[in-house]
């Protein structure tokens, strides 16, 4: 897979990459790309190697940050923002 590293690494060195890298068990991994058009995300994603050659195969997902640090987002969540949060997903039957 050393064509994939280069090809993520690649786009790493031009700022589209935010994050990339497996989970613990080895059971698949995440990339987070900086992006402006959900079409730019999707030509990235056709383009790996690896998805190319069906070793990989991938899903794209919109994040919506509540906080960041690398934004300086901080909404300032308290306990009652969690006591609020657990009594409707208690009234939904979440929990």
């Amino acid at each position: 897979m050393p064509e994939r590293a280069m090809y993520v690494q690649t786009e790493y060195n031009k700022g589209t990459i935010i994050l990339a890298g497996p989970f613990g068990n080895s059971a698949g991994g995440a990339i987070i790309i900086d992006s402006e058009t959900e079409e730019a995300v999707i030509k990235f994603a056709e383009n790996d190697p690896t998805v190319k050659n069906e070793i990989f195969s991938y899903t794209i997902h919109q994040w919506d940050y509540i906080m960041s640090k690398f934004e300086n987002e901080n909404p300032g969540f308290d306990q009652s923002y969690v006591d609020y949060k657990h009594k409707i997903q208690k009234e939904l039957e979440i929990i």
